[in-house]
């Protein structure tokens, strides 16, 4: 497993990329990924074209209220905001 993380102006978008393979991982960067998790909407309208198509989007239903463009992923919404509220705190723990 290799991964990338990509840190933008405050404010603006952050995107990290993970490659999980059995095999030998030449570049850590995804250029077409089969998958992206976006958490808010200015990560959906920026990067929602670069996943391949056939492909699956999970999105945190949360923050984000416009839906992908795209009609040819499969879209998984999730209230990642909501789900985290019922745990005990929803800082991470380090």
């Amino acid at each position: 497993m290799s991964a990338v993380l990509r840190a933008e102006v405050r404010g603006g978008t952050a995107n990290c990329t993970v490659v999980i393979s059995t095999e030998e991982i030449a570049s850590p960067v995804a250029s077409e990924p089969e998958f992206a998790v976006f958490m808010n909407q200015p990560s959906l309208v920026r990067f929602q074209n670069q996943v391949q198509s056939g492909g699956a989007i999970f999105l945190n239903s949360s923050l984000i209220e416009e839906r992908p463009i795209r009609g040819d992923l499969d879209i998984y919404e999730v209230p990642v905001n909501e789900l985290a509220k019922g745990l005990e705190t929803t800082r991470p723990r380090i």
